[in-house]
């Protein structure tokens, strides 16, 4: 088991908006951030996005990133609404910065 950290170094573009709605992220400097992902599980109806999370103490799945690793994410996982061609120079508060 392993402690979460914040991700001292990130860097990528945003290279495409895909046709539902989320975003293609392109990593060109993957430092030491690790993707956590967790596949949605529900019973219920289709939920929106916004009302999943991992809840403190979740056992979730992170993947090592690499350079040239693509990847989709919602607006959600971005600090300001991405653009294609922006550019991404960190992570704060578990959020993509977006820059110019």
């Amino acid at each position: 088991m392993f402690n979460e950290a914040a991700a001292t170094k990130f860097t990528g573009k945003v290279v495409q908006k895909m046709p539902n709605g989320n975003y293609l992220v392109l990593v060109t400097d993957p430092g030491d951030a690790l993707l956590v992902y967790q596949a949605p599980i529900t019973a219920e109806e289709p939920m929106p996005e916004k009302y999943m999370y991992n809840a403190a103490g979740d056992i979730v799945r992170c993947y090592e990133l690499r350079k040239w690793d693509r990847f989709e994410a919602s607006a959600l996982a971005f600090s300001a609404e991405p653009t294609v061609g922006a550019a991404i120079t960190g992570v704060a508060n578990k959020k993509m910065t977006v820059g110019a």
